[in-house]
């Protein structure tokens, strides 16, 4: 898959690899050595890798490099998957059946700080229905909470909640 990837990427001049793990603990000591200003902009964090998973990956990459888009390879779509990356501070789900193109559009828009789960929300309403409680469940002052107790995910706005109660009505 990996090397599908660094095919695929060359078709993409803006889009350049940094580096490569191939476990979880081995990304965290390759993020925590690299320069400030090599830190990748988006990481592509496989699910399954060996020793720590990928969901925990990706609670450590977004605590300790919270400007890093995080997307997360699966080889199924799943709605609980889905939905455990976004809790565990993914800003994106694929599957690695996912084409280059949509690839490559994914990690440039979680690069610029976006969350793309609009695909996932809008094919599952489950998966709606578990974020909008989760969110609802948050206090209305994150500030608040005990550092332990932060979110890796931000409240939404009113009107995010809306559309989000909608997709979860089908």
């Amino acid at each position: 898959f990996g090397q599908g990837v660094r095919a695929a990427r060359s078709a993409y001049d803006e889009i350049t690899v940094v580096g490569e793990a191939s476990s979880g603990e081995e990304a965290l000591v390759w993020m925590d050595a690299a320069p400030p200003n090599k830190e990748p902009n988006a990481v592509l964090v496989d699910l399954n890798l060996p020793g720590m998973n990928g969901l925990e990956l990706t609670r450590q990459l977004r605590l300790q490099y919270p400007g890093a888009g995080i997307v997360v390879l699966s080889i199924y779509e799943s709605d609980d998957q889905a939905f455990n990356a976004l809790r565990a501070g993914a800003s994106a789900y694929r599957s690695k059946e996912v084409n280059p193109k949509e690839l490559a559009d994914v990690l440039r828009r979680v690069a610029r700080g976006e969350y793309v789960i609009n695909d996932v929300v809008l094919d599952e309403p489950k998966v709606a229905s578990r974020v909008l409680s989760q969110f609802r469940s948050l206090p209305q002052d994150v500030a608040a909470l005990p550092e332990s107790d932060f979110p890796l995910f931000t409240p939404l706005s009113d009107r995010e909640i809306e559309v989000l109660e909608r997709i979860a009505a089908g």
